[in-house]
């Protein structure tokens, strides 16, 4: 059963019949029942949260909770004491569980408030165990049902809807600021206050806020008393400044904490928390949490908001999908603006029930909507007015509508179980209705051709013939109600999403052979409300199916029958309809969390702009240090970039047979170095793309490293010997024997900022320095790294140098002292390459596991995670000014990343932008919008 939901009222008739009245004055507003060996935790923090939800600052408690160890003290008459709280309370709670299911006192509770409070809520929290329900018998299935007493047999005329806190056995401590158990009391909340959950969250941020600035308001008050009595103003102004920003910094912090722990239910309140996270102070945790929330699913590009409730949508039929249309459960159309993303004036407004359903025609002048009222009406989209009279005839709801391919006919389908036509240009019925009985209607759609029209419902898809009006064909499925159909782009495949979490699959080419079905759980185990596949859309090209299913929204390979991608996810309540814009770029997704979400569903799904791509890994990849230049080495072809504008500068080619074994770039971008197993360097001038003379040659076999001093200079080769050879360019010489490291192979090489120091890392996990002036070792003791020390990166001032190891460490050197001062805690991976950014504020670390890792250098402290490779990463590095980070990976990609708070801020504002304009979603104001994206 899903979760923050309430169930519904219980039965009277089980009351005695001469059972006393309810008071319109009660001293307790709820009664809490429960097992004290299990939940004698959660029921205090229960009973808390209810007393303090939405409290002003001037009161002890908003409304008054029994609970019995809190409201009763030491009393002979035990039992006479709860028989007096029961009768002077209006609700009874009760959190159930196994244990409570089997107590005594539980039992005896329950029985004594349905004898005598017949006309009062009886509420039910789940904290363990098992509910399940039975159709067929009306009552709870015994056979399943664990967390019940006996008593409550026969209660509900209906299923009733409960709170689900099982997950709350996992947590060590809940309270308010926990961000699902403060959703779960919202919900609880509701029926106690007799208040819509929006008006009750609202008010209890308001209380929150009205008490931050009242103990702002004191503190100011005190901080200025004792400014006047000491007058030591400059000292007590000083350490005002600093209490104050560390407030900030720990509001900042536990902002940033709820956004994270609010994340999978509600990833809009999460962006938005980190969003005001970072407003307050420019910590790790506001970082970490934005990047966090920013890569829950990067192809979310906008939240449009539905205050009503979204549920439906549909894009206009031009070829750029200009248009938005969504229905809403307030019966309101509101028409968008997709480019600016704003609706186009006000809401469309005909309904008085929920709209279900929305349609364009063809040519993307009228659209069509069907309501919960019974009715059906045309607008003139231009217009934003009703053509003509609604089109009336239904019994029951409007479930669905569609326009014919030449926009003259309109079908609708209803929960009467008939379909109806409509003639568009006439504006009245075609015929009788369509009608196929024991048949719920409850989505419907017309071939591409115009021949055939599908609709969905009870255990089956109908076919029918809409010239002559009758069906055709029956396509029974098993997986209870059909609740969307759906033709492919040419007509060949029909899909539809079942009630019980399936995706039928019929082929047009085998007579609607039904085809395997897809699972949309796949994986999970999920609740039974979540099962049920609500909406599904192809493709223009026929190639993708989007389905959803609860808050998720998965696309599929029609061909393959399983999904291309990780789950859209986004929504935190039912998704209500789906629909591609006309060039499949983008998909639009409607749900009961009052929002429509767009998706980039064509382009890269992470963070990094992809900027290079081949089929194979990719083998060297080489960075300047302060231009954006980057050459990347596929087979024996150096492809040159532009990394500031994006596009390929040209190739190299070795020539003469030349085997390239390692690469880089000057830190001006205008030399390109390429090693060889035979232990030489061939140089390119970049400006003329032309070889610079013959390869350089020294003493040293089996080339594996290559870097460049930073003035470009001297150049220096590790081998596989373990021996470093260093070049002086301007005379093409050789300086001096190599360097020897005595401890394996060169697997990474460094040069300080400088250029006064060299550092390499081995293949068997040590680290050694030289100085380059005098070419003598400076001793560094062993870095404890048991694997091949793979990258090396000085901080910009020289003083530390970073060391990665496939062992998954990173370690930090005082390259002064000579010793290891830090390592970096956290799961590094197996690390390929690291990377400090100029500024020394960020370390990157490139691992096998496919992520990128960011580091905050002076806390030591993980920020967070880039995920965009999806096999190992070879290459990592930060262009000049630090705001871009490169990365290479043996996917054969190359990505371009955002880094820092500045770039992540502007893309969340970005995507919440809209919901400033419907304070009701988040709380968000314009105001506080403005203040917090500028």
């Amino acid at each position: 059963m899903r979760n923050a939901r309430l169930l519904r009222r219980a039965k009277t008739s089980r009351a005695a019949p001469d059972a006393p009245t309810t008071s319109d004055a009660h001293l307790y507003k709820a009664f809490i029942s429960y097992s004290h060996a299990v939940d004698g935790k959660l029921a205090p923090a229960l009973q808390d949260a209810l007393q303090r939800f939405t409290k002003p600052w001037y009161r002890r408690r908003a409304l008054r909770v029994f609970r019995d160890e809190t409201n009763l003290g030491a009393n002979p008459a035990l039992w006479s004491s709860i028989q007096v709280a029961l009768a002077a309370s209006e609700f009874f709670i009760l959190l159930a569980s196994p244990e409570a299911a089997r107590s005594p006192w539980v039992e005896r509770e329950i029985k004594y408030w349905l004898s005598s409070r017949p006309n009062t809520d009886f509420l039910i929290v789940l904290t363990s165990g098992t509910i399940a329900w039975d159709e067929d018998t009306g009552d709870f299935d015994w056979k399943r049902t664990t967390a019940l007493p006996i008593s409550v047999r026969n209660l509900f005329e209906e299923e009733p809807r409960y709170i689900d806190l099982r997950w709350a056995e996992t947590v060590d401590h809940v309270a308010l600021g926990h961000p699902e158990f403060r959703n779960s009391v919202a919900d609880l909340a509701v029926p106690l206050y007799g208040r819509a959950k929006d008006d009750l969250v609202g008010e209890d941020i308001r209380a929150h806020r009205r008490m931050l600035a009242i103990v702002r308001g004191v503190i100011a008050v005190l901080t200025a008393l004792v400014l006047a009595v000491g007058g030591l103003a400059s000292l007590f102004v000083g350490q005002r400044n600093a209490a104050r920003r560390a407030a900030r910094t720990a509001e900042s912090r536990a902002l940033a904490a709820e956004a994270r722990l609010s994340l999978e239910r509600q990833p809009a309140f999460a962006l938005l928390q980190s969003l005001r996270a970072l407003q307050q102070s420019d910590t790790v945790e506001a970082e970490g949490s934005l990047l966090t929330t920013l890569q829950y699913d990067p192809r979310n590009t906008a939240f449009l908001p539905m205050p009503g409730g979204a549920s439906s949508v549909t894009f206009s039929p031009d070829p750029d999908g200009q248009l938005l249309a969504s229905g809403s459960h307030d019966g309101s159309i509101v028409l968008w603006d997709r480019r600016r993303r704003q609706p186009l004036g006000e809401p469309l407004r005909g309904h008085h029930k929920a709209v279900t359903s929305v349609a364009f025609s063809p040519d993307g002048e009228l659209l069509a909507s069907g309501s919960n009222d019974k009715s059906v009406i045309l607008w003139d989209v231009r217009r934003h007015e009703p053509l003509g009279a609604p089109f009336v005839g239904h019994t029951d709801v409007v479930t669905s509508v569609a326009f014919s391919p030449d926009g003259r006919v309109l079908a609708s389908g209803s929960d009467d179980g008939t379909t109806r036509l409509w003639d568009v240009i006439h504006h009245k019925p075609l015929g009788k209705p369509l009608v196929n009985k024991t048949f719920v209607v409850k989505s419907l759609a017309f071939s591409p051709d115009g021949v055939s029209l599908a609709t969905a419902g009870t255990n089956a898809v109908v076919l029918w013939d809409v010239r002559g009006r009758r069906q055709v064909q029956r396509l029974p499925v098993d997986g209870g109600v059909a609740h969307d159909v759906a033709f492919s782009a040419d007509g060949r495949t029909l899909a539809t999403g079942m009630d019980d979490g399936t995706i039928a699959i019929w082929d047009g080419n085998r007579h609607w052979q039904l085809g395997r079905t897809m699972s949309a759980n796949q994986g999970a185990t999920p609740r039974p409300s979540e099962t049920a596949v609500t909406s599904v859309a192809f493709s223009p090209n026929g190639a993708t199916l989007a389905s959803a299913s609860e808050g998720k929204v998965t696309l599929w390979s029609v061909q393959q029958r399983r999904p291309i991608a990780k789950p859209l996810t986004g929504h935190s309540d039912v998704v209500t309809g789906l629909d591609f814009s006309p060039d499949g770029n983008t998909l639009a997704s409607a749900s009961q969390d009052r929002t429509l979400i767009l998706w980039d569903v064509k382009h890269d799904p992470s963070l990094g702009q992809p900027l290079h791509s081949q089929v194979g890994p990719i083998e060297e990849v080489a960075v300047a240090a302060d231009k954006p230049s980057l050459a990347v080495k596929e087979a024996e072809v150096v492809t040159l970039w532009d990394i500031g504008r994006h596009r390929p500068l040209g190739q190299l080619r070795s020539g003469n047979g030349y085997i390239m074994d390692g690469l880089a770039l000057s830190a001006d971008g205008q030399l390109l170095a390429a090693g060889s197993q035979d232990g030489t360097v061939q140089l390119w001038d970049l400006r003329t793309r032309q070889v610079l003379g013959q390869p350089l040659a020294g003493d040293t076999r089996g080339t594996t490293e290559l870097a460049f001093s930073p003035d470009g200079q001297l150049l220096a080769a590790g081998s596989q010997d373990g021996t470093v050879q260093l070049w002086d360019l301007r005379t093409r010489q050789v300086l001096g024997q190599p360097l020897a490291s005595d401890a394996g192979g060169v697997a990474s090489l460094a040069f300080s900022p400088d250029g006064g120091t060299i550092a390499a890392g081995t293949d068997v996990g040590y680290v050694r320095m030289w100085d380059v002036g005098n070419r003598r070792p400076l001793s560094v003791p062993p870095s404890e790294q048991t694997l091949a020390v793979t990258g090396l990166a000085f901080t910009p001032d020289g003083q530390f140098l970073a060391s990665a190891s496939n062992d998954g460490t990173i370690v930090e050197w005082d390259v002064q002292r000579r010793r290891r001062v830090a390592e970096f805690a956290g799961d590094a991976g197996r690390v390929n390459s690291i990377a400090i950014s100029s500024e020394g504020r960020f370390l990157a670390s490139g691992s096998e596991d496919g992520a990128i890792r960011l580091w905050d250098i002076p806390h030591r402290q993980l920020i967070g995670t880039l995920s965009g490779h999806s096999a190992s990463v070879s290459t990592v590095a930060f262009s000049r000014d630090a705001q871009r980070l490169v990365s290479s990976g043996f996917d054969g990609r190359i990505l371009l990343w955002a880094v820092g708070a500045e770039p992540w801020r502007a893309r969340a504002c970005h995507i919440i932008e809209p919901l400033a304009r419907s304070p009701s979603i988040l709380s968000l104001s314009n105001r506080e919008y403005d203040q917090i994206c500028g």
